[in-house]
């Protein structure tokens, strides 16, 4: 949980630096980046949460645990070094992700939980395959 903090307090403290990748396709791969990298910083709320619930509840076998971890944290970081998304942007989550870390305090392992975890867990795997990151 620490690391994944560390990484959304390094993204709004502006440790984003370089561009984008020169190694893609042109202009299209660069909007679809952007496009994911949009659309998991809108579902980082969800993700977070799902996480802290994992953790509370042990709602995944400890491999997959450590698997959904990891595609968070991989985007995280690819998120870091890639500076696809401005700071501006960044910095306007800031706010959501704070009210979802005061909410994880109040989390309960109810008949629902279950499904969060996973629906995130499928959520992050998706975006970590569609960037690349598991190749």
């Amino acid at each position: 949980m620490k690391k994944i903090y560390a990484l959304v307090f390094c993204l709004l403290a502006g440790c984003a630096t370089g561009g984008p990748n020169s190694s893609g396709g042109g202009m299209g791969n660069t909007v679809n980046t952007m496009s994911l990298l949009t659309q998991f910083l809108n579902a980082y709320p969800q993700i977070s949460t799902a996480l802290a619930l994992n953790r509370k509840c042990n709602i995944l076998p400890e491999e997959k645990a450590n698997r959904f971890e990891g595609y968070v944290s991989s985007i995280n970081v690819f998120m870091t070094q890639t500076g696809f998304i401005p700071q501006s942007t960044l910095n306007s989550y800031q706010k959501s992700w704070m009210q979802t870390a005061a909410e994880q305090a109040e989390l309960s392992c109810s008949a629902d939980a279950t499904e969060r975890v996973i629906g995130a867990m499928g959520l992050a795997s998706t975006i970590y395959q569609q960037l690349g990151l598991g190749a």
